[in-house]
């Protein structure tokens, strides 16, 4: 298997929970369940956000999803999106008493309408508007 290799410098600021995180990539049983994961096209993440004033890595914390919209990824609360879920497809999970959603992204196209009316072409949320 090839892994990355991380340096000490590129690390060296990251919380203690995310170093430990980044460490157990290299462990025997980590690779092994990262093979299983891989019979199901799923993988490991680092489930992190960073901070707004200096970009340093954060744990993400609980109750806060990483959303990805428009190419743009914001993080925002489980509450505030309880009405929009439907409309979200989740991409990256962890155990936390139990199975919970970390990432989600739109999984939804919006239909314009013409000028007259008649339905016009698909406006696609993956895709940033120019």
């Amino acid at each position: 298997m090839t892994a990355v290799n991380v340096t000490d410098r590129a690390v060296a600021d990251l919380p203690p929970a995310l170093k430990t995180a980044l460490a157990s990539v290299q462990l025997p049983e980590v690779q092994s369940m990262l093979k299983k994961l891989a019979d199901y096209n799923l993988g490991i993440c680092m489930p992190h956000m960073h901070c707004e004033q200096t970009g340093a890595f954060q744990v993400l914390p609980d109750g806060i999803l990483q959303v990805e919209a428009g190419l743009e990824v914001t993080f925002e609360t489980r509450e505030s999106l309880r009405e929009r879920l439907d409309t979200m497809v989740p991409v990256a999970w962890a155990w936390r008493d139990g199975l919970s959603a970390m990432s989600m992204c739109y999984s939804y196209c919006e239909r314009e309408t013409e000028d007259d009316g008649s339905p016009g072409m698909h406006k696609i949320k993956h895709r940033r508007e120019d």
